[in-house]
């Protein structure tokens, strides 16, 4: 059974790949206004909107059309902007983090303006944040190793700790997009923990790495850097979720893997991956930062 997984997986993969190949290499263009070294981004095409932000602590907007810088912001002068999100819905509301503030941007007021809502909502540093499908929640993954759940439909940012933390920083979050009350956060301690945000607690906790025990390799730990869920909700492959490891592989997980049956000590069991790619083939040589 988990053979024929990793065959499915890798098959999705190669397909991906084959279809980027054939794509023309023809760059688009450069965009330009940042200063220092550019940290994250974010495209809505639908729009045309393409945001980014920086080391420098500014954000910058650009049309994709005509590649002009739109707006160029400076959301912190101390702190670098690791994470961002343009609202599917209002394509003038950008959040963005800045150490461990999360800042509200609403473009239609002018580059001076246009920061509306600035809260401190973690006591870490922010790594990433993310957005629930629908918007309407975020998840922050902070430096303490913790999950904060964010709620910004009010004046103030409602904040709330889920309960337990990584052993080490929190590198990413994701929602699962047809379960978008469950959070998946992974970590610089090699762990991936699958919360459900309606208890604020932990569903499971998954351990990356090699399956073998026994075989030990001289390599960098698999901590995790970047998780990824399907986008779409009616997708086959919903039910897993990837994670970019420091030792280079790929680690894929079915979260809804027994789950269904499981108590809740058996939930709380450390799980390896369905399949690792890149763990006895060809792959990165050095640790995978995104996925």
């Amino acid at each position: 059974m988990v053979k024929s997984q990793t065959m499915q997986i890798q098959e999705a993969i190669y397909k991906a790949y084959s279809s980027v190949a054939a794509m023309s290499r023809t760059r688009l263009g450069f965009f330009k206004g940042h200063t220092q070294a550019v940290l994250c981004c974010e495209a809505l095409s639908a729009q045309s909107l393409l945001a980014s932000g920086d080391e420098d602590g500014a954000v910058c907007m650009h049309d994709l059309r005509s590649h002009a810088l739109t707006a160029r912001v400076q959301v912190s002068t101390e702190e670098a902007v690791p994470s961002l999100l343009l609202d599917k819905t209002q394509e003038h509301r950008v959040l963005a983090c800045a150490g461990n503030d999360i800042v509200e941007l609403d473009l239609r007021k002018g580059d001076a303006n246009c920061c509306v809502r600035q809260q401190s909502c973690t006591a870490a540093e922010i790594n990433q944040l993310a957005a629930a499908p629908e918007g309407n929640l975020l998840a922050a993954a902070d430096d303490d190793g913790c999950v904060t759940i964010i709620d910004p439909s009010n004046e103030q940012f409602h904040c709330q700790k889920l309960n337990g933390r990584h052993e080490n920083i929190c590198s990413s979050a994701v929602f699962r997009r047809h379960k978008p009350n469950e959070v998946i956060s992974g970590g610089l301690d090699c762990k991936l923990i699958h919360w459900d945000t309606t208890i604020r607690g932990v569903v499971s906790t998954r351990q990356a790495g090699a399956e073998s025990a026994t075989e030990p390799k001289v390599t960098n730990p698999p901590m995790i850097h970047s998780l990824a869920v399907s986008s779409n909700s009616e997708c086959p492959a919903a039910q897993f979720v990837a994670a970019a490891c420091g030792d280079g592989t790929i680690a894929v997980w079915d979260l809804d893997k027994g789950l269904s049956t499981a108590n809740k000590r058996t939930r709380a069991r450390q799980r390896r991956p369905e399949c690792i790619l890149g763990d006895d083939q060809i792959g990165h040589r050095a640790a995978a930062t995104c996925v």
